[in-house]
């Protein structure tokens, strides 16, 4: 009877193991498939430490959103922010320390909150701050995406994601409406 019970809960915990990753994914692909595009600009990062391993650290320009009792926000991990399209790009439209109706608002990390005046301010931590890449294309990739954000040669630099249900996903990295990692590979194939 012991045996059996063993052998139940280590099948048991082996299903488990492979579910967990499989559901992630699928949830994962159902937001890229189903959810609302957004394009979030980015601005200049430290370019001391811009790239790390394999992808590109994002920080966006859409991090922060005002609001009139900033106490009310101290203590607080999360927030729920609602975004809107204004002149293309993705905007914080709402914010609320509450789940929000609707389908294009975002579960985000409160990184700070500034009480010293009014109304207060409240820094965003997005979910997706790195995009990730192939290594033979990383190096380069954090090249062209650090110099496309230089004041001398500003392009227009952007993430795709994809908001579905109060989740979101990073699509891509876009320069000049190209795909950052388009521009690489062929990049790559005229050093051929």
């Amino acid at each position: 009877m012991q045996k059996t019970l063993i052998i139940v809960a280590f099948v048991a915990m082996c299903v488990a193991q492979w579910f967990i990753p499989f559901k992630t994914i699928v949830d994962q692909e159902a937001i890229l498939s189903e959810g609302r595009l957004f394009k979030l600009q980015t601005v200049p990062i430290d370019p001391s430490d811009p790239f790390r391993g394999k992808y590109i650290t994002l920080r966006f320009v859409e991090d922060h959103v005002l609001v009139p009792h900033p106490q009310d926000w101290v203590g607080h991990e999360y927030m729920y922010i609602t975004l809107a399209d204004s002149a293309g790009y993705g905007r914080i439209s709402r914010a609320s320390l509450y789940e929000q109706e609707g389908d294009d608002y975002i579960k985000v990390r409160i990184a700070n909150v500034y009480t010293h005046n009014l109304p207060g301010t409240v820094i965003v931590e997005y979910p997706f701050e790195r995009y990730y890449l192939e290594e033979s294309k990383a190096s380069e990739a954090e090249r062209l995406y650090w110099e496309s954000q230089l004041d001398s040669v500003r392009q227009d630099v952007y993430a795709t994601i994809r908001v579905h249900h109060g989740k979101a996903a990073l699509e891509n990295v876009m320069i000049n409406d190209r795909p950052i990692t388009d521009i690489v590979r062929e990049m790559n194939s005229k050093a051929e």
